[in-house]
């Protein structure tokens, strides 16, 4: 029987993963625009313009996903919130209704040893 995920440990995964892809993306690119070593020549103007144009494309691609993943961030801890709020109120409003049950009680209770009292107080 598996468990389910928490929804906030499902994003910090999503979140983590995003991170651990774009380090990835990082490192890839950034092997690209290793100095030249002897005997080799140095990257051309081109080729770091396609770097450049590489990295900026991966950059917005996890820019993009790092706002999705926020936007479920944040809709999962409203709807978290909304949950709680909704959850306190029932609770409050079943202990008033409690509360107001044990109060008739004891007002019936009260008027029931008033009038035991009322009678053996008359003559009779």
């Amino acid at each position: 029987m598996s468990k389910k995920k928490d929804p906030m440990q499902q994003m910090v995964d999503k979140l983590n993963q995003i991170t651990g892809s774009a380090s990835a993306a990082i490192d890839e690119l950034r092997q690209g625009r290793s100095v030249a070593k002897p005997g080799e020549t140095p990257d051309t103007l081109e080729d770091k313009a396609a770097i450049q144009t590489d990295f900026a494309a991966v950059k917005n691609e996890l820019l993009a996903e790092l706002a999705t993943a926020r936007t479920e961030l944040i809709s999962e801890i409203t709807t978290a919130r909304s949950d709680m709020i909704d959850k306190i109120a029932n609770g409050r409003t079943e202990l008033e209704d409690q509360a107001l049950a044990i109060q008739n009680q004891l007002a019936d209770k009260l008027a029931s040893i008033r009038t035991l009292i009322d009678k053996e107080d008359q003559p009779g």
